[in-house]
């Protein structure tokens, strides 16, 4: 579907999964291992809903639990959207 659209110059998003109020999440092939992964591309770029993410990022990343998927990357599109891997 959207194997053209490559995030981070390694993320190839291939299928939306599923949508909410804060974004898409995309099932995606990482072209540096060839694993599959979930990719989640957030609708806001509002400077207040930045810095929210990007704490809520910050502990995320600090998160270690097999209940919990891990955040293995993060980044932001051309256009400003933030996504997490």
């Amino acid at each position: 579907m959207r194997g053209s659209v490559v995030l981070g110059g390694r993320y190839a998003l291939e299928a939306a999964v599923a949508t909410d109020s804060t974004g898409t999440t995309f099932r995606a092939r990482d072209r540096e291992t060839g694993e599959r992964v979930a990719v989640k591309r957030f609708a806001s770029t509002a400077p207040e809903d930045r810095g929210r993410l990007e704490r809520d990022l910050a502990t995320i990343q600090r998160l270690r639990h097999d209940a919990i998927i891990a955040c293995n990357d993060a980044g932001t599109t051309e256009t400003g959207e933030p996504y997490l891997v």
